[in-house]
């Protein structure tokens, strides 16, 4: 089972799963204007 983490009353969501070696993070966001602090650098691609 996948721990989801929720913010902004459920409309941003997230989970993330770790190897040794890999770090792997998938989110999805509902419409909207959302301001996150993160110190992690995310890239698409």
């Amino acid at each position: 089972m996948l721990d989801v983490n929720e913010y902004f009353d459920g409309k941003v969501k997230w989970t993330d799963s770790e190897t040794e070696t890999l770090r792997a993070m998938l989110g999805v966001m509902a419409p909207g204007n959302y301001e996150v602090d993160t110190a992690y650098l995310c890239t698409h691609g």
